[in-house]
C-alpha cells in the first residue's frame, strides 16, 4: 500500500494545549504523533470532524509554545484510561518559519532513529 501522507510524522510526546476556536479554556494532553501537517492527541471530549482548534504545542528548543489553528479530521475512542477519545487534527493556519522547524524537529529524530537502525 503507498503512504499517503505528505510529511513524515513521528510519535513524539510533546505537550499540545488545545481548546474550541474561540474558547477561553480548553484541555492539554501529551501527543501520539506529530508531523508537519498536523497532530493526534487523547481528549476526553468527542470532537467531531470540522470542528476548529487553536493548538498550542510545545516544542523543545523553543520559550513559548507553537501557536496554530486545526481542523478535527477524525475522533476515534481511545483505550486509554486516561482519556476517552483520541483526535488528529490538520494543520490550517500556521506561520511557516514554525511549520519548518516541526518538520526540521522530527527529521532530526527520524536522523537520530535511523543511525541507531544502523548500528
Amino acid at each position: 500500500m503507498m503512504e499517503r501522507r505528505e510529511f513524515i510524522r513521528a510519535n513524539e510526546p510533546l505537550r499540545v494545549s488545545h481548546r474550541l476556536a474561540g474558547a477561553l479554556l480548553g484541555g492539554s494532553a501529551t501527543s501520539d504523533d506529530i508531523s508537519g501537517g498536523g497532530v493526534s492527541f487523547p481528549t476526553f471530549q468527542k470532537l467531531e470532524p470540522g470542528v476548529l482548534l487553536s493548538l498550542d504545542i510545545s516544542l523543545p528548543g523553543f520559550k513559548k509554545p507553537i501557536s496554530a489553528s486545526s481542523e478535527v479530521v477524525w475522533c476515534s475512542d481511545n483505550k486509554e484510561i486516561n482519556s476517552r477519545f483520541l483526535v488528529g487534527a490538520k494543520f490550517i493556519e500556521m506561520d511557516s518559519f514554525f511549520r519548518n522547524k516541526i518538520i526540521g524537529y522530527i527529521d532530526g529524530i527520524a536522523r537520530k532513529k535511523a543511525a541507531v537502525d544502523a548500528s
